[in-house]
C-alpha cells in the first residue's frame, strides 16, 4: 500500500508539471491553403489510335465452350474499337489448370501457337484474355507493345480492372460474356481514351501529369513529384495548426481528468478486466506524464507563428494529439467497464446489444454449423435480464462462447487470407473495445473482419508467377 502510495505521488507531481506546460499553450491558428495551377485537360489531346484490323482466336483445348458459345464470342468481338497496337485477340479457357495458371497458359502456346510467345515475352501485338475454372483464375497477358501502350503490365491499375470485369459472368455461369467484359475492358480504344482524360482531369489539380500511355511522361513525373512535395508540406502544416489548437484546450483538461481516471481503472475488479488491460491502462498513463517536456518545446507557438515553426513542431504536435486522443478514448472504456461492473442496467443493455450487433454479422458473413451457433448465442443474449442478479455470471459465460466461435471463423479466415498472424484483440485505449475483450481470448467480430479486409487488401490481387522464369506482360488473380 505504501508503494502504491509513493508512486500516487510522483504520478501527481507529473500530472501538476503537465497542467502547468498545458496552461502555456494559447488558442488559435489560421486557416492555410495551396493551389497548383495547370492547364485544363482537353478531351482530343487523350485520343487512342484504333486498330485497324483484329484477329480473333478461340483457345478452348478441352471443349468448355460449345459451337454457340463460339460464334457469339465471335459475334461480340466486333462490337470492341481494338486500340493500337492490338493485332490479335486470344481467348483461353482451360477446364483444369495449373495452380498458377500462367504455367498452363505458357505451356499451351509452346505447344500449339509457338509463333505467339518469344523466349521471353509474347509477341508483339498479341492480347490473351482468358480463364482456368479449376483452380479458378481470371487472367490477361500482352505482348510487351499491346501492355505498354494499354496499361496492361503487372501493378497497373488498368490491368487490375480488366482482370476484374471477367470474374461475375465466369461467376454466373457465362463465360463468353466475361471474357468479353474483359477484353471489351482492357483494349477498347473508346475506354481507354475516356479512362485516360478522366485520370487527367482528377489529377489535375496534383499537378500530375499521365505518364504510361505515351508521351510526356518524364516532363509528368517531375511535375507530380514537385507538386505532391508542396502538397503534402503544406498538409502538415495546416494539420499542425489545427492539431496545436486542439492539443492547447485539451491537454490541460486531459491532465486534469488523469488521476480520477487511474483511480476508477485501479477499481475495476471483475473478469472482464485482465492484467494485459491494467498494463495498457498503465503505458498509456506513463506516455501522457511523459509529454510535459514536449509540450514544453512548442508551448512558445501562436497563431502568429510561421509555418516553419509550426513544421519543426508538427511531429511533437501529432504526439501530444494522439496520446490525448487515446486517453479520452480508455477513459470512456474504463466508463463503460466501470459502469457494467457497478449494475447500471442501460449501460449492460447497451453492452449486450453491442455483443448481440457482433453475432449477427457473424451470422450474415458464416454459412453451416457457425451460422447456427451464431443464431443460438443470437438467442442467448435476448434473453439476459440486465437487471438480474446473475447477469455477471451470465454475460460471461455468453462472452465465452462468442470466443469459442470467433476462434474458429478466424481459423478459417486464416486458411484463406494466409495473414501471418491472428487479428489482435483492440486495446483498452481503442474505439472497437468493449467489455468482455480479452476474456478467453474474446476479439470482436467486426475487429476480426477488418483484420481480414486489411489481410486481403495488403496481399497482391493480380499476380504473375511464371514457374519457368518466362517474363511476359500481363497477370492472373484467383477468385
Amino acid at each position: 500500500m505504501a508503494a502504491h502510495q509513493a508512486g500516487m505521488e510522483v504520478g501527481m507531481k507529473k500530472i501538476l508539471a503537465a497542467t502547468a506546460a498545458a496552461a502555456l499553450l494559447v488558442g488559435g491558428g489560421t486557416a492555410f491553403g495551396v493551389a497548383t495551377l495547370v492547364a485544363s485537360p482537353e478531351q482530343a489531346d487523350y485520343s487512342v489510335e484504333r486498330s485497324a484490323d483484329v484477329k480473333v482466336e478461340i483457345m478452348d483445348p478441352e471443349d468448355v465452350l460449345n459451337p454457340d458459345d463460339e460464334a457469339r464470342m465471335r459475334r461480340d468481338v466486333e462490337r470492341i474499337h481494338f486500340a493500337a497496337p492490338v493485332k490479335q485477340l486470344n481467348y483461353l479457357v482451360f477446364k483444369k489448370n495449373k495452380d498458377e495458371v500462367e504455367d498452363s497458359v505458357e505451356e499451351y502456346l509452346r505447344d500449339n501457337h509457338p509463333d505467339l510467345i518469344g523466349d521471353d515475352q509474347f509477341t508483339d501485338g498479341q492480347l490473351f484474355v482468358g480463364v482456368g475454372l479449376d483452380p479458378r483464375q481470371a487472367f490477361i497477358f500482352a505482348g510487351n507493345d499491346v501492355a505498354r501502350d494499354l496499361s496492361l503490365e503487372l501493378n497497373d491499375g488498368h490491368l487490375e480492372d480488366a482482370i476484374e470485369e471477367i470474374k461475375p459472368g465466369v461467376k454466373a455461369g457465362n463465360i463468353p460474356a466475361g471474357l468479353f467484359a474483359g477484353a471489351d475492358y482492357a483494349a477498347d480504344a473508346d475506354k481507354v481514351s475516356e479512362e485516360l482524360y478522366s485520370d487527367a482531369k482528377a489529377n489535375r489539380g496534383l499537378g500530375i501529369g499521365f505518364s504510361g500511355f505515351g508521351a510526356g511522361a518524364a516532363a509528368g513525373g517531375i511535375v507530380a513529384a514537385v507538386g505532391a512535395t508542396r502538397r503534402r508540406k503544406a498538409q502538415r502544416i495546416a494539420t499542425a495548426r489545427e492539431d496545436w489548437k486542439y492539443v492547447s484546450r485539451a491537454y490541460g483538461d486531459t491532465a486534469q481528468r488523469l488521476n480520477a481516471i487511474d483511480v476508477r481503472a485501479h477499481s475495476l475488479q471483475s473478469a472482464l478486466v485482465d492484467a494485459r488491460m491494467r498494463e495498457e491502462w498503465e503505458q498509456l498513463r506513463d506516455e501522457f506524464l511523459n509529454l510535459d517536456s514536449k509540450v514544453s518545446a512548442f508551448a512558445s507557438l501562436n497563431e502568429q507563428s510561421s509555418d516553419e515553426e509550426f513544421e519543426q513542431a508538427a511531429s511533437g504536435i501529432e504526439e501530444a494529439k494522439s496520446i490525448c486522443d487515446r486517453v479520452d478514448t480508455a477513459e470512456h472504456n474504463i466508463d463503460r467497464l466501470y459502469a457494467v461492473e457497478h449494475a447500471d442496467i442501460n449501460a449492460r443493455r447497451k453492452e449486450l446489444y453491442e455483443l448481440r450487433k457482433d453475432l449477427i454479422e457473424a451470422r450474415t458473413e458464416s454459412t453451416g454449423g457457425v451460422a447456427e451457433e451464431a443464431s443460438r448465442l443470437i438467442t442467448v443474449s435476448e434473453e439476459i435480464d440486465a437487471a438480474a442478479p446473475e447477469f455477471m455470471d451470465r454475460y460471461l459465460e455468453l462472452v465465452e462462447r462468442a470466443a469459442t466461435l470467433f476462434g474458429q471463423i478466424q481459423t478459417q479466415l486464416q486458411k484463406e487470407n494466409e495473414a501471418d498472424e491472428l487479428a489482435a484483440r483492440p486495446r483498452i485505449d481503442e474505439p472497437s473495445f468493449y467489455p468482455g475483450v480479452g476474456y478467453h481470448g474474446f476479439v470482436p467480430f467486426m475487429a476480426i473482419s477488418s483484420w481480414n479486409s486489411a489481410s486481403v487488401a495488403s496481399s497482391p490481387n493480380v499476380s504473375s508467377n511464371f514457374s519457368s522464369g518466362f517474363s511476359g506482360a500481363g497477370g492472373a488473380s484467383s477468385f
